[in-house]
């Protein structure tokens, strides 16, 4: 067991996102202190898809000596999937904005 989160566990914490938005995401998780990387498939070309269609970024936050903080990810995350309807209507109309 660990006596600190990312000491032993250095793949970063995966968090699944929508194809549309992840370019987005990866902006607000760069903002938040991590350091996000698009989980690539290895049996194909291209990003691991889940069984939702959407994709894995695998985002590294270093040594995480305060847990809680990491709570404004869950917070961004929720946030896109709950207007997820919207988000992909802008992502698609401007995509360098989403």
């Amino acid at each position: 067991m660990a006596s600190v989160l990312g000491s032993k566990w250095l793949k970063g914490v995966p968090i699944e996102v929508s194809s549309i938005c992840y370019v987005a995401i990866q902006r607000k998780l760069r903002a938040l202190g991590g350091e996000p990387v698009l989980r690539m498939a290895k049996s194909k070309a291209g990003p691991c898809v889940t069984d939702n269609g959407n994709f894995i970024i695998d985002c590294h936050f270093g040594l995480i000596n305060e847990p809680h903080e990491l709570n404004q990810v869950c917070l961004l995350i929720a946030i896109y999937f709950q207007s997820y309807p919207t988000k992909c209507v802008e992502a698609l109309k401007h995509p360098r904005h989403c």
